[in-house]
């Protein structure tokens, strides 16, 4: 953690920890990198069972889990609780800017992603902004069925389509600038979706997107659903290309925009108590 805090390359350290046998030399460590990047960490041997199976192949006992949340929350970690999630959350941290706040924007094709969306928000620790009457009146005139967050732009594709537009996803370059642009919103996720038909699409809507978040800085990441994986796979590369984490799960997405701003009141927490030294 020493080395890594000091390390130019390292944007993000990611650690799976089973016990910390020197608790005082962990958390200094851990908080002089924390005023400077973030720590994710998955603490195994939560339960007693799992206690125990760390101590069969570590030789020591794994500890009570919650010394090791305080300990882990007083040392600045952010901590995920699956394999999954030590993997995937740092892609936001990585590739994104922390966020200011905790005030999340949805953008969805469907009403249902807007209510998943809404559950994940809460046990992220974040909140859904509540729009400007500024950016309700522009959401308006791109159609009367949006201005509200979640935003959901499915009904407006629809039209779109209906009535032979030659882009199918104008609704969402129109809509992503004025949310992004919202004083109230700290951070976006956005979902796409991806089907073979689309593949020729997809450099266009990567473009699209990277053009509609320019000259923000507010973390975005994509959450990625269709009938094709291999079309979703393809879109997620292409999105990681330009520095924009992308998922297969909703959920994910979320809790990586939550622990960005975890780590966002961590590190100016630690700066004004001298630890970025």
């Amino acid at each position: 953690l020493h080395y890594l805090a000091d390390d130019p390359e390292t944007k993000v350290v990611a650690l799976h920890l089973e016990d910390i046998r020197d608790g005082p030399r962990f958390m200094h460590a851990a908080r002089r990198l924390t005023a400077r990047k973030p720590l994710v960490v998955l603490k195994t041997g939560r339960s007693e069972a799992g206690a125990r199976a760390s101590a069969s192949h570590t030789g020591s006992l794994a500890g009570r889990d919650p010394i090791y949340e305080a300990a882990l929350r007083q040392s600045g970690a952010v901590r995920v609780r699956t394999w999954q999630e030590l993997w995937e959350v740092p892609k936001t941290l990585i590739y994104q800017p922390l966020p200011q706040g905790d005030r999340l924007a949805v953008i969805t094709f469907t009403g249902g992603q807007g209510v998943i969306a809404t559950d994940a928000a809460t046990d992220a620790g974040l909140t859904l902004a509540a729009f400007s009457t500024g950016t309700v009146r522009k959401l308006s005139r791109i159609s009367p069925r949006l201005g509200r967050n979640p935003v959901d732009i499915g009904p407006v594709m629809s039209d779109s389509r209906s009535q032979s537009s030659t882009n199918p996803f104008s609704a969402l370059e129109q809509t992503m600038p004025v949310v992004l642009q919202d004083e109230n919103v700290d951070c976006m996720t956005i979902t796409l979706y991806a089907g073979l038909q689309l593949v020729p699409m997809l450099p266009a809507i990567v473009d699209m997107i990277e053009t509609s978040t320019r000259g923000v800085s507010k973390p975005v990441n994509v959450w990625i659903y269709g009938t094709s994986l291999p079309a979703m796979e393809d879109l997620a590369r292409q999105l990681h290309a330009r520095k924009f984490p992308a998922y297969m799960d909703l959920d994910t997405a979320i809790k990586a925009l939550g622990c960005a701003a975890a780590c966002s009141r961590i590190k100016a927490n630690l700066s004004r108590q001298g630890m970025e030294t």
